[in-house]
């Protein structure tokens, strides 16, 4: 008897490059955290779901060590609407606003981190989205807004 093997080659999917994200970082009673991520589409749409994004984010200094287990992970999106490149509401446009959730015990949302012998100090905070319905990634900052 004659065994035959089977090899199946798969092509490896290449992530759709979908543009440049601004963070909005803002002040809670317990100090900063990133909220919200603007995503540019490039094209213009008339709606969003949350469900669609996944975004991961990561946490660097040359100021010291993070500790790896807040050094990164995955963000939660609480909800995602239609935007301007501010991130101010509009019915249809070129940009999605995603809503991250934020809180006092999730350093992952912290663009600071604190050294003991440096105090608080900003970081190299950069996300990844990916639209798990496209493949489209965003991962190159354009900018940061800090109302």
């Amino acid at each position: 008897m004659q065994k035959h093997s089977r090899i199946v080659y798969m092509r490896k999917k290449t992530p759709l490059s979908a543009g440049d994200y601004t963070l909005v970082i803002e002040g809670f009673d317990w100090g900063p955290a990133v909220n919200k991520v603007i995503l540019s589409l490039g094209e213009t749409v008339t709606e969003t779901n949350p469900t669609e994004f996944v975004v991961y984010a990561s946490r660097s200094s040359s100021d010291g060590e993070i500790s790896p287990t807040t050094a990164s992970g995955q963000r939660s999106v609480v909800y995602s609407y239609l935007s301007d490149a501010k991130g101010n509401r509009t019915e249809t446009g070129e940009f999605v606003t995603l809503v991250l959730a934020v809180s006092p015990v999730q350093a992952i949302g912290s663009p600071i981190q604190y050294f003991r012998s440096k105090g608080n100090v900003w970081i190299d905070y950069k996300l990844t989205v990916v639209q798990t319905s496209s493949g489209k990634v965003w991962n190159t900052e354009k900018g940061r807004i800090m109302p």
